[in-house]
């Protein structure tokens, strides 16, 4: 089993939905959604460290899958 957890991107002001992407590939090398669910954070004690912007994540999204 894989599970696979991650936040969207923000690209040149565009959405970029990175767990659609993720999900494809992974599908690509043979495994099966077995699950799929998005996390809203809520409550973030801090934000991540990143460089270049100070965007926090607004929710996760979680899919679990299983080789085929």
């Amino acid at each position: 089993k894989l599970i696979l957890v991650c936040g969207d991107n923000i690209v040149c002001g565009q959405h970029i939905k990175t767990w659609q992407v993720l999900n494809k590939m992974a599908e690509i090398k043979g495994y099966k959604v077995i699950d799929h669910f998005k996390d809203k954070i809520l409550n973030r004690a801090l934000a991540p460290s990143r460089m270049g912007h100070k965007g926090l994540i607004k929710d996760e999204s979680v899919t679990v899958f299983q080789k085929n």
